[in-house]
């Protein structure tokens, strides 16, 4: 690792497509240029390698190769690690990299928008090349951030881990309005909250106060209350009554808790807390007691405190592996 040696760079490069000539057709399988990726994030760890940072970036937001696009958002969330391992913790101190505007290109990645222009040094010839050999994809000039999304979210957090920054931290944000959650995706929330608390390290308390304050106040209160209390309170005034999404708030709630949760794991890793180990499987018990839908619940036409809250069983299982794992985290010193 950080070694940059030549030999194991030149093999790792033959697979990622990117860096072979355009004229040069092999056919890689999508989980070796993923791992060759992230080898080649392992292998300049901690170097800003220029060539290495322009090549990863540009591989989180890559086109479709072929019409046989299968796993790109594995390719994509490997070159968001990779790329976070390159520049780990280089707080935009490293010569030679300002150009590239890090933050600003995976803030892109993570919000989307229009796909911003590459850096005059980048290959440019490589990326139309790429772009133009896939006819069953058509992505347009927008971001695709349900490619891009997670790989970008953990490569900013890599970037800027236990810096406390502030800025960069207030970029990734939470959905705390009606509008915003409409567009949120409950797995990129949980990468959002864990991406948020890593670079705010030092604010990662073991404490159910400190959790329960990750929760933004809209998703708090309307998981929380009452469904005759929401009703009274937002039906018919900031929306309307039949608007409210309450299956999309349930899975954002559940979302923040696990992704804080994993925070939390990793600050207390190998300390066998026994204050935090309380608490996480305190919350683990409060997530198995909530409700799964149903094929019959797809049919509701009004909600009622028993149903407001239900999720489906795919998300709510991967909250609880979550929590699991963070469990493990906190043991991990233990079993050794």
């Amino acid at each position: 690792m950080s070694s940059m040696d030549d030999s194991l760079s030149r093999t790792l490069c033959l697979h990622i497509p990117f860096l072979l000539p355009p004229s040069f057709e092999i056919d890689i399988s999508m989980p070796i240029q993923s791992a060759a990726i992230l080898g080649a994030g392992l292998l300049y760890f901690g170097t800003s390698h220029r060539l290495m940072t322009e090549m990863i970036l540009s591989q989180i937001g890559r086109k479709p190769l072929s019409d046989r696009c299968m796993d790109r958002e594995v390719y994509a969330l490997c070159a968001g690690f990779a790329l976070g391992f390159v520049n780990i913790n280089y707080a935009e101190k490293a010569i030679g990299l300002s150009d590239l505007q890090l933050d600003e290109r995976l803030i892109r990645l993570i919000e989307g928008g229009k796909i911003m222009d590459p850096p005059l040094s980048m290959l440019s010839a490589n990326m139309n090349a790429e772009s133009s050999k896939c006819r069953s994809v058509l992505e347009g000039e927008n971001v695709n951030i349900h490619i891009t999304a997670p790989g970008a979210i953990m490569a900013l957090s890599i970037i800027h881990m236990q810096t406390d920054n502030k800025t960069i931290a207030r970029r990734l944000e939470i959905p705390g309005t009606f509008y915003a959650l409409e567009h949120a995706k409950p797995f990129h929330i949980l990468l959002k909250i864990l991406a948020k608390n890593l670079i705010l390290w030092s604010g990662i308390q073991g404490s159910k106060e400190w959790l329960y304050k990750q929760l933004p106040p809209l998703i708090k209160e309307i998981f929380e209350s009452p469904i005759k209390v929401v009703r009274s309170k937002y039906g018919g005034t900031l929306i309307a009554e039949e608007e409210i999404d309450y299956s999309a708030i349930a899975l954002c709630y559940i979302s923040i808790l696990s992704g804080s949760i994993l925070a939390m794991g990793l600050k207390y890793a190998g300390t066998n807390n026994k204050a935090v180990m309380s608490l996480i499987c305190s919350e683990i018990e409060k997530l198995r007691a909530i409700p799964t839908t149903t094929l019959k619940d797809q049919n509701y036409i009004s909600h009622t405190n028993v149903t407001k809250n239900k999720v489906d069983k795919y998300s709510l299982n991967n909250c609880l592996c979550v929590c699991a794992y963070a469990i493990s985290i906190v043991l991990y010193s233990v079993t050794l």
